[in-house]
């Protein structure tokens, strides 16, 4: 006891008390700090990730104007039922990211009359005549493709519409073909047909 009475000094008693006070008040801060006392100037940039962001905690009226692009959102998080009804516009869309949609989806067919390709096929697509009807064949199913079929006469002759007409069939059992008849005044007739599917 007395050998520790002698080592005691002013500077070792002042210096224990200040360590005391410096990790109590540390703790004190910790879990005292006053509602809404840190804001963004006391984080650190990148301090706050994803993970520590409650689930819808961010809303839209939270986020600034045009401060998220593209980039900033993950593919597939947005689909048609994100989007409210009329809240796009043409202005709205780049009609660049549209291209590879169109031709996506769209495919266009010109036959002559004997039922050969005026321009060249689209991959996996063939044609042959069968009876007065030329078969076009695809390399997938077009049963549930939106189908349009029109006589097209490359020749410097003026048809009336009436006159000339072309229809298509479809059979479940044949998923792949389209059955396309030609007719021109008034019958059956082998004619150049232009096809346009919506798939």
């Amino acid at each position: 006891m007395k050998t520790l009475r002698q080592r005691l000094t002013y500077a070792n008693v002042v210096s224990t008390i200040c360590l005391f006070i410096l990790l109590g008040g540390g703790a004190y801060a910790a879990t005292k700090l006053p509602k809404n006392s840190v804001g963004t100037k006391q984080l650190k940039k990148n301090a706050v990730a994803g993970g520590k962001i409650k689930t819808s905690a961010v809303t839209g009226a939270k986020v600034q104007d045009k401060s998220l692009t593209g980039s900033d959102l993950a593919d597939g998080t947005i689909t048609g039922s994100n989007v409210q009804d009329g809240s796009l516009g043409g202005a709205d869309i780049d009609q660049s990211s549209l291209a590879s949609f169109r031709t996506s989806n769209v495919i266009g067919i010109a036959l002559t009359s004997t039922c050969a390709a005026a321009v060249p096929f689209p991959s996996g697509v063939s044609a042959q005549t069968v009876g007065t009807a030329c078969k076009v064949t695809f390399g997938s199913s077009v049963l549930n493709c939106a189908v349009t079929a029109t006589v097209n006469l490359r020749q410097d002759t003026i048809f009336l519409a009436a006159e000339r007409t072309a229809y298509t069939a479809r059979k479940p059992s044949q998923p792949t073909d389209i059955y396309v008849y030609p007719y021109t005044g008034g019958g059956p007739n082998p004619s150049p047909v232009d096809l346009i599917l919506v798939c």
